[in-house]
């Protein structure tokens, strides 16, 4: 995090939206567990893939072998993470959060016509690593001063959002 975000209003602001608030992180194991008890669902062999996203939230897919993709193992994934990586990360960093149905594995193979991109997955057990390490990445390629001061074309800002019809 640069330097002049430790220090005056920029502080006070990243302390409202600071990792500390909410549940804390739990160890994988008890997320697990927990998450079987309360769900149904065993994640235990669930794999997933992370990235950035438009407006650097990071979306995450999560491969569960002999799942079905449906809502209640949606819910799984999601209080598993809230659980992993703690409420306010998820709140602040969570884009869209995904589960694809994976092959159940076993003694016979099943053929599939394309590769399964099974490479692009990684163990629950690095999620939360590399939830943090795109985090710092993110903080260690901005500036040290805002935009508006650097100056040249930088003095300007560009928001986009979506607008819903309205009956007004």
């Amino acid at each position: 995090m640069p330097e002049r975000f430790r220090s005056g209003p920029e502080a006070e602001l990243l302390a409202l939206v600071s990792s500390d608030r909410g549940g804390q992180p739990v160890a994988l194991d008890a997320a697990l567990s927990l998450v079987s008890q309360t769900s149904g669902v065993d994640l235990t062999r669930a794999k997933a893939r992370a990235g950035f996203s438009r407006g650097h939230l990071l979306d995450v897919f999560v491969s569960l072998p002999g799942g079905r993709g449906d809502a209640r193992e949606l819910d799984a994934v999601r209080q598993l993470l809230t659980l992993v990586l703690g409420e306010a990360r998820v709140d602040d960093w969570l884009g869209e959060l995904g589960v694809v149905p994976a092959p159940r594995g076993g003694p016979l193979a099943v053929v599939q016509p394309q590769a399964s991109g099974e490479g692009t997955f990684f163990p629950l057990s690095e999620l939360r690593a590399a939830f943090e390490a795109a985090i710092a990445g993110l903080y260690l390629g901005l500036p040290d001063a805002p935009l508006c001061e650097i100056g040249g074309e930088q003095r300007w800002t560009l928001l986009e959002l979506e607008a819903e019809r309205a009956a007004d």
